[in-house]
């Protein structure tokens, strides 16, 4: 079917293949009509709608040039145009049109773009009116993403009050009251500033109920915070201006900081800012990135959807399947192997999503009891915090100042050490005077007041607690807490006292559905009860305790709570599995549990929270230490994590409690293990061998590529290629994922054996690889094969099309940006060269990895040397190598030292090429490669002290070392390179040939005076 687009730009595609669209005026405007007026139209009306100026029989020629350029930008998709010596037209049968059987919610833009024909206007007119019906009625649908379509319906006429007032209408009931008040108060600005009048009664009343005391949330009084309170207020105001910031309120505990971070986003809220509230739960074995999870849902509640092209919402879905699905995303995101890579495409998405929300307005994201967060959940807000400066967002901490949590004190100081502003408020005791306020809200006479103020020393909570007792009828304020506490509680209802109890036992608030799963009797009076008591609150949806501190206390007071743990492991959401294996592990189920720390285990790798998995699986082999493939799972993890200590005692826990019919399977996956983490190739075939070796049936298809791996890359390429052969004949199809493997094997076979060419031709006929990983080890060594080649044309179009491919995974794109930066750099280019380096040196920043950077500042010298810029080339591969990138260590140096003498700086030079010849040499380095390399830069060094003679001497040397090895890159090298260095080697390449190129050149150009 031919498929057009009429809206935004014009495009057509005919099945699955894109159409080129006419670069005449005309002939796309043909498209346009006969798209919009499907069917068969005598040719004469058509010529006079298109050329109305125009006399008949120029027009009927028009529209026949207008045809041939159709017939000639489309093809033979153009059948689809039918033409008859009368006639003209597009069947409706074999036709979609997007202006025609599209809503229009998921698209914007300008219907027929570029062409200004009355015909077109009237469309446009048409198409409007439509358009506005169509969002209408789906903003005004009891269920769905309403908000969306009343804001396009805003932005279809942005001056239409009654779009605006159902815009503010849906905000409201999707719990966006903040948004609405932002959205009003721009609506009455746009007003002023365009038509210079205020809006209408009917819309101001809407305005005026937003500001209203309704809307305003009730909240407690702050007593002697005046200070606190007017220093966050500025704060806040300068971060929504586009300063952010980060501010941490310190304190005791009870001492009021989370009233004050309540305080500062209700007045966030009031002034229209997105907020988000996220707290810590130092509970055992806590679900990673819990804190962001929390806030996560509240962004993704109210931001808007983002574009369709925007790749990240669905990696949100690695934590949450709600996330992805509110932004219009739901579904699987694409799978990686690596945890790291995991890790960072999570980074990378909750960066995404901050930016997202404070794109349309500021936002205050605050991380209550960060004292209490998760590791994963620290180390993800290092990786925003660092770019909170740059975005109109106040990040708030709140935190106890006893014991010290040494992880949090590293965050601060990292984001202060990287000059973002950390402004740290200390929230002391409260006068007496202001106790006594405190006080007397809750009790009348002068001696509970006084009881209240001796009792409480300065500390808000422990005031509020011991009035509350004595206003109930206490003798006198309690010793505690805990008994303040004790005396509350035990004046609630049965089954108040019971969700209370239940609350403190699952450790975190809990979602509606969870309440429901607790078996409470009439839970709604309970949690009235229990809020009017001032132990419960809601907050984002979740009920749980006011403070953390009543939530200790009445857990203390539990007499036995196994059973309260097993209750509350029956009503946990299902997909928090940490949290049901730490109530079910409290409640002595120690099968179940173990079930639930594995499943824990597993989650925990899919987000690249490998020390978190180590730990479940940790406590998950405590409970049953019997269980053989709990402890492969434990071994793959310390692999990951580098453990090989650790690693291989679990694999030998592993082989002593699996049965003999699982041995063939643990043994192939070692193997992989070996392959792809640890990548030791020796290893990994003596694992495949034992696999075959432990198989009644001999080896399957998996150990036989495998083995052909070890084969192609360290042993024999044709004992390789004899084992892929067995594996592509067995009679049980292979999956895809195993046919792109084969690939991959030969490919490396045949790079192993200088093959290059072949290697390339292999890698064009591969379809459509299934992930960007693989993708990314194809094309990218298919462009290092080119180059060895010398075809620098070639490489670049495979090297594009590995850019292509992993732009969803920016460690991987960071590496085929690198090919990238190279290849053009030898063809030239050398500002696209510098151009695609410094992307690259961008991306790898973005990410927060020094290695990477380091890696991204060598491939930006080397790129900077050879686009004749040696001042840059020696800063970066000097910064490269004090950071210790992973390259060629003594070619790194002998680069540098080369760019110092181009620089005219001999000794410099010279002192740099002593380093270089200092450092260990590797198989990676290509040693036969070092001593003309050696001779070069003597050369150099020698020219800028003005001996030419010996310049050209060493110059000499340099050129019949060249000579004596073969003219292209050498095999050998590549593969040192890959398997030592990990990348395949653009940047590392001898080529003999460039480099007696390179000697010419230099022989040419006349000494310096």
């Amino acid at each position: 079917m031919l498929r057009l687009r009429l809206l935004g730009e014009m495009t057509a595609r005919y099945g699955d293949r894109p159409l080129a669209m006419p670069s005449s005026e005309r002939a796309r405007a043909l498209i346009g009509w006969l798209a919009l007026h499907p069917g068969l139209h005598p040719r004469s009306t058509v010529a006079a709608r298109l050329w109305p100026d125009s006399p008949a029989a120029g027009a009927r020629a028009s529209l026949r040039t207008a045809v041939w350029a159709v017939r000639q930008s489309w093809g033979p998709a153009a059948a689809g145009l039918v033409t008859t010596r009368q006639e003209i037209g597009l069947p409706a049968a074999g036709v979609w049109v997007d202006a025609l059987h599209d809503t229009g919610a998921e698209y914007d833009g300008e219907l027929l773009p570029g062409i200004g024909d009355d015909w077109a206007e009237q469309a446009r007119r048409d198409y409007h009116d439509r358009l506005r019906g169509w969002l209408t009625r789906l903003a005004e649908r009891p269920d769905g993403d309403t908000v969306r379509y009343a804001r396009r319906l805003t932005r279809l006429d942005p001056l239409d009050e009654s779009a605006h007032r159902l815009l503010l209408e849906k905000l409201v009931e999707a719990g966006d009251a903040a948004g609405a008040t932002r959205a009003a108060r721009e609506f009455t600005e746009r007003l002023r500033a365009e038509l210079g009048v205020r809006p209408s009664p009917p819309t101001r009343a809407v305005h005026a109920r937003l500001a209203g005391p309704v809307a305003a949330p009730e909240r407690p009084a702050l007593f002697g915070r005046a200070e606190p309170v007017r220093r966050l207020t500025d704060l806040w105001r300068a971060a929504a201006a586009g300063a952010g910031q980060v501010v941490v309120l310190t304190g005791e505990a009870g001492i009021g900081k989370t009233s004050l971070l309540a305080e500062a986003v209700r007045r966030a809220e009031r002034a229209g800012a997105r907020t988000a509230v996220g707290a810590g739960s130092d509970v055992v074995g806590e679900t990673p990135y819990g804190v962001w999870l929390d806030l996560a849902r509240a962004l993704v509640a109210t931001a808007a959807r983002p574009p369709a092209s925007a790749a990240w919402p669905v990696e949100l879905n690695r934590l949450a399947p709600q996330l992805g699905a509110r932004l219009g995303r739901p579904g699987d995101p694409p799978a990686v192997r690596a945890p790291e890579l995991e890790r960072l495409r999570v980074f990378e998405a909750m960066l995404r999503l901050v930016e997202w929300s404070c794109a349309d307005r500021p936002a205050l994201l605050a991380m209550d009891d960060a004292h209490r967060a998760d590791r994963p959940s620290l180390r993800l807000m290092a990786h925003i915090g660092r770019r909170v400066g740059r975005l109109p967002i106040l990040l708030v901490l709140t935190r106890r100042d006893q014991p010290p949590r040494p992880e949090l004190d590293a965050v601060l100081g990292d984001l202060a050490g990287r000059r973002v502003p950390v402004t740290e408020l200390t929230i002391g005791p409260i006068s007496d005077a202001e106790v006594a306020a405190l006080a007397a809200r809750l009790v009348h006479d002068e001696t509970s007041v006084r009881q209240v103020v001796a009792a409480a020393e300065g500390n808000p909570l422990l005031a509020v607690e011991s009035a509350r007792v004595l206003s109930s009828g206490g003798a006198g304020p309690p010793p505690n807490l805990r008994h303040a506490i004790r005396a509350t509680a035990g004046l609630l209802p049965p089954a108040a006292q019971s969700l209370v109890r239940l609350l403190a036992t699952a450790g975190r608030p809990l979602s509606s559905a969870e309440l429901d799963r607790l078996g409470v009797d009439d839970v709604g009076a309970a949690e009235q009860s229990a809020g009017a008591a001032g132990l419960l609150v809601r907050r984002e949806g979740r009920l749980g305790f006011r403070h953390e501190l009543l939530r200790e206390a009445v857990y203390a007071d539990l007499p036995g709570p196994e059973r309260l743990h097993e209750r509350v492991a029956a009503a946990l959401d299902p997909a928090d599995h940490a949290g049901i294996a730490r109530h079910l592990d409290r409640a002595g189920r120690r099968t179940e549990a173990a079930r639930s720390w594995a499943a824990a285990a597993a989650f925990a790798r899919t987000v690249g929270a490998l020390s978190e998995a180590a730990a479940f699986l940790e406590r998950a082999l405590a409970l049953t230490p019997g269980d053989g493939r709990l402890w492969l799972e434990a071994e793959e993890i310390w692999a990951w994590l580098n453990r090989r200590t650790e690693m291989e005692a679990a694999w030998s826990r592993a082989l002593s409690h699996l049965d003999r019919a699982d041995l063939p399977r643990a043994w192939c996956r070692r193997g992989r293990q070996l392959r792809t983490v640890v990548c030791h190739p020796e290893e990994s075939r003596r694992a495949y061998l034992a696999a075959r070796d432990a198989s009644p049936g001999g080896a399957d298809a998996e150990t036989l590529i495998g083995l052909a791996w070890g084969e192609a890359v360290a042993g024999d390429p044709a004992a390789a290629e004899s084992l892929l052969a067995e594996a592509e004949s067995r009679p049980e199809p292979l999956p895809a994922e195993a046919a792109e493997d084969i690939v991959e094997i030969r490919m490396q076979g045949r790079i192993r054996q200088g093959r290059f060419a072949d290697a390339v031709a292999l890698a064009r006929r591969t379809g459509p690889v299934t992930t960007p990983g693989r993708a990314y080890a194809v094309w990218v060594n298919a462009a290092c094969a080119l180059c060895c080649l010398g075809d620098y044309d070639g490489a670049l179009e495979l090297a594009d099309r590995a850019v292509a491919a992993t732009e969803p995974i920016p460690p991987l794109l960071i590496s085929c940006l690198a090919g990238r930066a190279h290849i053009l750099a030898r063809l030239g280019r050398h500002a696209e060269a510098a151009a695609t380096a410094q992307r690259e040196r961008d991306l790898a920043d973005r990410l927060d990895l020094p290695a990477l950077a380091a890696v991204a500042a060598h491939d930006a010298g080397l790129v900077a040397l050879a686009g004749g810029d040696p001042a840059e080339a020696a800063r970066l591969l000097g910064a490269a190598l004090d950071a210790g990138a992973a390259v060629s260590r003594p070619t790194a140096g002998l680069h540098r030292a080369e760019a110092l003498a181009r620089l005219g700086d001999p000794e410099a030079a010279t002192a740099a090429l002593r380093s270089a010849l200092l450092e260990p040499v590797s198989r990676a380095d290509q040693p036969w490669a070092l001593v003309p390399r050696v001779a070069w830069v003597q050369a150099l060094i020698a020219r800028a002290r003005g001996d030419e003679p010996l310049a050209r001497r060493r110059l000499a040397e340099s050129a019949a070392g060249w000579r004596s090895m073969p003219a292209g890159a050498s095999a050998e090298g590549y593969t040192a390179a890959l398997l030592d260095l990990g990348r395949p080697p653009v940047a590392g390449l001898v080529e003999p040939r460039r480099e007696l190129e390179r000697i010419e050149e230099e022989l040419r150009c006349p000494a310096s005076p």
